[in-house]
């Protein structure tokens, strides 16, 4: 399809600062003010099939990996 050419995939670098998505806000009936996502985290590393180790500020790594789908740069 036309549309799949021009879709670029996403790629970081390691200490680019990225937002999570944060699917628990995404339900139906919730505030519509509140922000859905979550961040900035620190990108720190790549793993198998789309997924990312992250990191917060103080340098503590997120317990479980996020998947790339969830994920977008954050510019501060």
């Amino acid at each position: 399809m036309q549309f799949d050419k021009n879709v670029k995939p996403c790629v970081f670098s390691e200490g680019d600062l990225v937002l999570i998505y944060d699917q628990e806000s995404d339900k139906l009936g919730t505030d519509k003010l509140k922000s859905f996502w979550m961040g900035p985290y620190i990108f720190k590393l790549i793993l198998a099939k789309g997924a990312y180790k992250l990191m917060d500020y103080d340098g503590i790594p997120l317990v479980q990996p996020c998947n790339g789908l969830y994920l977008k740069r954050c510019y501060a």
